[in-house]
């Protein structure tokens, strides 16, 4: 029999839990089609832009693959790209683009593009590790750890070629430096490569994607909150308000056009499409739902009505049951004069994520509760949080094994797309014609801004999967659709016409069309 030391067994037990998420993140990583946010990603990483989607003219459905075919660009181009293009910041971009360069020739283009955020992804899972070590000890990385690993939350982000992994280990490594920043600020004393090092994270974060912000804020908050609770010296404060200065400078080269981006019409979706008494109660809803998803996320999308209350309930359930444990670990964390403040500091950054959220809810009109992946944000200061405190009581770890073995099952259930479905599920609209069209039918795209047409492109490349003689024709549609039918006349439509209209009802539809 192999003993191993207790000095070794952390390390083991992350090794562990780094390969099991790898493993996750990689499992059928090619499987799901990609959708309108992912196209968007493939186009400019690949160093194409919107110029290269053919419009306007039929072409056969199979003719959208040449826009991930990698064309060797400048970072100067694909920022320019981008920045008239979408909504984003670049850095992401480019550095997708890089990745693109090394793995050009993989068979499996669709896996090569996500597979960036999922090795980043399994990255996160090492440095949650780090951060709950440096604020709670060594016990409480290794849960972090494991929760971040297994995760149908993360293993969701980390399968999306989307920029959320990367930015949540500029989080991960902020929220490491803040009770870092927390302990010295204790010890009345400062070390200035930490204070550089946090600044740069939260640089580099306005850059990977604009939410980071939020993330930067809710740190700053949190420190001036447990500063002025502790009453700590007033002369602590100085390299605090420097900091602060110093990451607002660093967002001025961009700030103009990050202005602009946030009042393009493409933020509109977030907007509710009709509003009632009772929508202004969905975004509470809506959070609760993807604090939940956070740790279970079972088959509910697409399901029989029996079986989706079934799988709800067992959902709110567990995080009920699992949330007694949560509470009471946490006020052990806080009877604990060793790990009470940085418990504190990253409660209070969780904490403020969340009021910001419904600041941007309810005054800006904003729902940004309609998608759950928004909650990455904060993501990593509950991952540590969970983490630390179903492992501090020694002698009961069974919820903490509860808790990972349910988020394996959903982790399953992500790669499998029984949870977590794409947005506007691409496959299904493409087994619709793949089952009720002839060999040339056409499909009519109506389209009014850019993300209209990754929208557009998504479908056909979903099409193409299963029915590549499919036909595909952008027309635009500003400014009614009105226009848009008038000029269907004009092109030959074969056996079988589909019209996708983005924003129209059913009943709006002209007779004849589908």
């Amino acid at each position: 029999m192999v003993k191993v030391g207790r000095d070794r067994l952390p390390w083991i037990l992350l090794v562990l839990a780094v390969l099991l998420g790898l493993v996750l993140r990689f499992e059928q990583l090619g499987l799901k089609p990609l959708w309108m946010d992912e196209v968007i990603t493939g186009i400019f990483s690949s160093g194409h832009g919107y110029g290269a989607v053919p419009i306007e003219r039929v072409v056969n459905v199979g003719a959208f693959r040449s826009l991930f075919s990698f064309q060797p660009s400048r970072c100067v181009d694909i920022v320019e790209r981008v920045a008239t293009q979408s909504v984003h910041p670049p850095l992401f971009f480019c550095w997708m683009h890089g990745w693109l360069a090394m793995f050009r020739d993989l068979p499996d283009w669709v896996m090569g593009l996500r597979s960036l955020p999922a090795l980043v992804g399994g990255l996160l899972i090492v440095v949650m590790y780090g951060v709950n070590r440096v604020a709670l000890g060594e016990k409480a990385g290794v849960g972090a750890a494991w929760v971040m690993a297994l995760s149908p939350f993360a293993v969701y982000l980390s399968q999306e070629a989307r920029h959320y992994t990367v930015p949540m280990v500029a989080i991960a490594l902020g929220l490491m430096g803040m009770v870092r920043i927390q302990q010295d600020w204790q010890r009345s004393r400062v070390n200035p490569w930490v204070w550089l090092g946090w600044v740069v994270v939260n640089s580099l974060g306005f850059y990977i994607h604009y939410f980071c912000i939020l993330a930067t804020i809710a740190q700053i908050g949190s420190l001036l909150l447990w500063g002025v609770w502790k009453g700590e010296r007033a002369g602590l404060w100085v390299p605090l308000m420097m900091a602060t200065a110093t990451i607002g400078l660093t967002y001025a080269p961009w700030f103009a056009r990050f202005i602009s981006h946030i009042g393009r019409p493409e933020t509109e979706w977030m907007r509710p499409f009709e509003t009632h008494w009772w929508t202004s109660l969905m975004p509470i809803w809506q959070l609760l739902a993807g604090w939940m998803a956070m740790i279970v996320a079972l088959p509910v999308e697409g399901q029989a009505i029996f079986l989706a209350i079934v799988m709800v309930l067992i959902t709110v359930g567990f995080s009920i049951w699992i949330g007694r444990y949560v509470v009471a670990g946490l006020k052990r964390l806080l009877d604990h004069p060793a790990t009470a403040d940085s418990t504190l500091v990253l409660m209070g950054f969780v904490g403020i994520s969340v009021l910001e959220f419904l600041a941007i809810i309810f005054v800006l009109k904003k729902d940004i509760t309609q998608v759950p992946r928004y909650n990455f944000v904060y993501f990593p200061g509950v991952c540590a949080l969970l983490g630390a405190a179903l492992v501090a009581k020694r002698e009961n770890i069974k919820p903490f094994v509860g808790l990972l073995a349910i988020a394996f099952l959903s982790s399953q259930f992500v790669v499998s797309n029984l949870a977590f479905q794409k947005p506007y599920q691409p496959e299904l609209f493409a087994a619709n014609i793949n089952q009720d069209s002839p060999k040339n039918a056409l499909v009519v795209m109506g389209y009014k801004d850019y993300q209209d047409i990754a929208r557009g492109v998504s479908f056909a490349l979903a099409i193409d999967r299963v029915a590549p003689e499919t036909r595909f024709l952008f027309l635009r549609s500003a400014p009614n659709y009105g226009q848009l039918f008038d000029r269907l006349s004009g092109f030959e439509s074969g056996d079988q016409l589909w019209v996708i209209a983005p924003g129209l009802r059913r009943s709006e539809f002209r007779s004849g069309l589908r």
